[in-house]
């Protein structure tokens, strides 16, 4: 009668505990909105699946990554290279989806929301990518032909911190980057 009974508080309470680990447990898409970070894009639904930065495929549907922005656009903000703490990085795509980012993000946390994609990445386009994320002419002229990039093309951005400048809008951006990274973000949505 005794185990019986330790038994059944020894279930109440391990459950209990499950339920308090799991309450404390959120996605970091969550723990970022509600942390106040700032918002960038739609409001999508947190119910993503977390997925690390090195095992997005292209293939995933309504997932959730997140890192630290080690380069971008610096003309527009119209995407973002995210790594994380192993190292593994991911291209973040948002200008295709209609928003762009904070051109001073770079350093900042960023968890985002959105779909994976492989991307064909030309040489034209690569170089244009170089040129507005701040390479220097050699390493611009270093890049031959064309390249594979698995990316997230991102529906919601939160970035960490207080002191990130306006993003812009996509008339500004067009005017920022003279329409060649506009038309270059389209195209990777549109295959």
């Amino acid at each position: 009668m005794r185990t019986k009974l330790t038994r059944r508080l020894a279930m109440v309470l391990l459950a209990g505990l499950s339920v308090i680990a799991l309450a404390g447990c959120q996605c970091p898409y969550a723990k970022a909105r509600d942390a106040g970070w700032s918002h960038y894009g739609g409001y999508p639904q947190p119910s993503g699946k977390v997925v690390a930065l090195g095992a997005v495929k292209g293939d995933e549907k309504d997932i959730i990554v997140e890192g630290t922005a080690i380069s971008m656009c610096i003309r527009s903000g119209g995407w973002v290279m995210l790594q994380d703490k192993r190292g593994d990085e991911l291209f973040v795509a948002c200008e295709s989806q209609g928003f762009h980012l904070p051109t001073n993000a770079i350093g900042h946390r960023i968890v985002a929301h959105g779909n994976g994609k492989v991307h064909v990445i030309p040489e034209e386009q690569r170089r244009h990518m170089a040129e507005v994320s701040g390479a220097s002419e050699e390493e611009i002229a270093e890049i031959v032909g064309p390249d594979f990039m698995v990316m997230l093309l991102a529906d919601s951005v939160f970035i960490e911190g207080n002191d990130l400048v306006k993003a812009l809008t996509a008339e500004e951006a067009a005017v920022a980057c003279e329409g060649g990274e506009a038309e270059a973000a389209g195209e990777a949505n549109d295959k």
